[in-house]
């Protein structure tokens, strides 16, 4: 039987003439195609992102008679909410603070959340599937 030797004359062992598909498996070890070695234990993170459109709708019920008290009328209670906030600047002081009045007020109540994702309901959005070492976003455990 013919002993085997490097390019150096020496001899080579039995580890020394294993390819690397059969260092891999020796070792429980898998590639992907770019060389990334995973334990055959271990786990592949898989991120898939959908983009999504939404609309976040945020729900509050103020007491008409607490509006009252703070604006004297529901009529300029609605002047400050609906204050043209493209023309702030051509605006006269009064309405600037008003709006600022309202607006801070509006703020200060309490709201329900409700989110209406509508490229689910229409199904058009678009989705990226990789493999990726860490995820974008990960809650902490």
């Amino acid at each position: 039987m013919s002993e085997e030797r490097d390019n150096k004359g020496q001899l080579l062992s039995e580890i020394d003439k294993m390819t690397p598909l059969e260092e891999d498996k020796n070792a429980a070890v898998v590639r992907l195609e770019d060389g990334t070695a995973y334990p055959l234990d271990g786990y592949i993170k898989v991120e898939t992102r959908e983009y999504h459109q939404t609309t976040h709708y945020l729900n509050r019920q103020i007491a008409v008679e607490d509006i009252i008290n703070e604006f004297g009328s529901l009529t300029n209670f609605e002047k400050g909410l609906y204050f043209d906030w493209s023309n702030y600047h051509n605006a006269s002081e009064e309405d600037k603070d008003l709006a600022d009045k309202v607006q801070q007020f509006v703020e200060e109540h309490d709201y329900d959340r409700e989110e209406d994702c509508w490229t689910m309901s229409k199904g058009g959005y678009d989705v990226d599937t990789e493999i990726v070492q860490e995820f974008t976003m990960e809650t902490p455990n």
